[in-house]
Formats: structure tokens, C-alpha cells, sequence
């Protein structure tokens, strides 16, 4: 099982570390208690120390405990924002990482009520951080939900599957549209978790997203989760097409697709 944590750093460090200007973040001088829960692939949330804002993330490449002179390397080599001073003997834990991610959308840690671990009683919002805190997948994946903006396209996901599945035998063309409606916003959703940039840079350079956005979205969705994704988003184009824009599906026809939309609505729950 992978652990992981959240982390504290100032407001500067995480804005230098959005700016790729971090690939290390140093733990004050004097722990000694090994990071034993931390290893490669563990996600870092830091929180900003004064405010506890919940800027961002970054996923540990390497843990590491460094002697003072790899350290003044490191920090020589601009690796490091805001460095301590070592004495010759004195070593001090790192953690090596490629990448900080920014959260579009700040949060504090005192509004996130909903959040728990699998094992804790009260949410994190409640928890006192003091330096570091471990987290499991379950709050992790809670977090990003929320700072990374997946929670408003997963709860609309989920209206529009309720509303196209209550409306299906009275108002197939309506239905049509809301069932497309879920799914194009479940691949949003599943497009921002599994952080496929490249689309996401394409979204934010037009203002919105565009059908050559979603379908080469869905197109990478189904390369990590399978061939049943494309499945249920070429069925939920027919609907939009077919169903809705040409009115040219009854009830039975939407019916039979709507197995699979459901399926996928339910399914990215677990991914996001």
C-alpha cells in the first residue's frame, strides 16, 4: 500500500515550486525519525503554513536522507527554495519530485468536512497538521476532487444520468441530450484526474472545450481504463446525434444504450 501525506511549506515556496523552480522539498534539520511510510510514487498535498490553503501536489520521485554537503549541492543547483543551514555533520531528509502540480481551485483546510481517511473518525478539516500527516487513497482522492474542480463535473455527471434515465419513455429526444450530457461530463471529470495535460492546455488556450477535446480525451481515458469506455462514448454520440439533434431514436433504441452510459458513470466514481 502506498501512503501518502500532506505537507506544509510557505505560500512563496509553493508559487516558486508551481513555477518549476523546486524539485526538492528539505524537512527541517533534526528529524530523525525515518519517513518510512514515503517511497516513490506517494503524493506530497502541501498546505501553505499561515492560511493552510491546499495550493497543490507533487508526487515523490525519490526519499532521501542527505549530509551537508550533497545538500548546499543541491541547493547551489537551485533544487532548493528557502534553504536551512547545515552544519558540517548534520544531515536532513528530501524529497526528490518532477513536477508541482497547482490547484486551480484553493481551498482551505478547514472546509474540507467531508473528507476522511478509510480509519479516521473525524475529517481532516479538523486535524491538526503540524509538519507532516499521513493520508491513504481514499482522502487523496477526495482532495483532488474538490481542489482540482472534478466534484462539480461528477455531480453533474450524475444529475444528468438521474434526469435522461427518469425521462426516457416519455422524452427520448430530451432523454438523448441528458445521457450525452453525463457522459461528456464524466470524460471532463476522468480527463482532470488522470491529468492528461495536453488536453487540459487545449481547453484553457480556447475558453472551453470542443468536440476534438472530448473525443481525443476519450480516446486516452480508454488507453488506461479499457476498450469499454470508447464503447459507452460512441454510444453516447449516437445519442446526441441520432437521439437528440435529429430526433430519429424511440424509446427502445435510447434503452438499449443505456446500460452502458450508466455503467460509465458509475465506474468513474472510482477513478476520480
Amino acid at each position: 500500500m502506498v501512503y501518502h501525506s500532506i505537507l506544509l511549506a510557505s505560500e512563496d515556496w509553493c508559487k516558486q515550486a508551481a513555477a518549476g523552480k523546486a524539485k526538492v522539498y528539505s524537512f527541517l534539520k533534526g528529524r530523525r525519525k525515518r519517513i518510512k511510510a514515503l517511497a516513490p510514487g506517494s503524493v506530497c498535498i502541501v498546505l501553505t503554513k499561515k492560511t493552510h490553503i491546499v495550493y497543490g501536489e507533487f508526487t515523490v520521485k525519490e526519499v532521501k536522507r542527505v549530509a551537508s554537503r550533497e545538500y548546499r549541492s543541491l541547493v547551489e543547483k537551485g533544487l532548493i527554495i528557502e534553504p536551512q543551514e547545515l552544519q558540517p555533520r548534520e544531515k536532513v531528509w528530501v524529497l526528490f519530485f518532477d513536477e508541482f502540480v497547482e490547484y486551480p481551485i484553493k481551498v482551505r483546510k478547514e472546509e474540507l468536512v467531508k473528507v476522511y481517511t478509510s480509519t479516521s473518525r473525524k475529517p481532516i478539516s479538523e486535524w491538526p497538521i503540524l509538519g507532516q500527516t499521513y493520508i491513504d487513497d481514499k482522502a487523496l482522492r477526495e482532495i483532488r476532487r474538490i481542489a482540482r474542480g472534478i466534484q462539480p463535473h461528477l455531480e453533474q455527471a450524475i444529475s444528468f444520468l438521474e434526469e435522461g434515465r427518469r425521462i426516457v419513455k416519455e422524452n427520448p429526444v430530451q432523454a438523448s441530450e441528458k445521457l450525452y450530457r453525463a457522459v461528456e461530463e464524466a470524460v471532463k471529470a476522468l480527463t482532470i484526474s488522470l491529468n492528461l495535460e495536453e488536453i487540459l492546455r487545449k481547453v484553457r488556450e480556447r475558453g472551453e472545450w470542443g468536440i476534438n477535446e472530448l473525443e481525443k480525451a476519450a480516446l486516452k481515458i480508454s488507453e488506461k481504463l479499457g476498450d469499454w469506455f470508447t464503447v459507452a462514448w460512441d454510444r453516447a454520440l449516437v445519442l446526441y446525434t441520432l437521439g437528440h439533434r435529429e430526433a430519429k431514436l424511440d424509446s427502445e433504441d435510447v434503452e438499449k444504450r443505456l446500460s452502458d452510459i450508466e455503467k460509465l458513470v458509475e465506474k468513474i466514481q472510482e477513478y476520480c
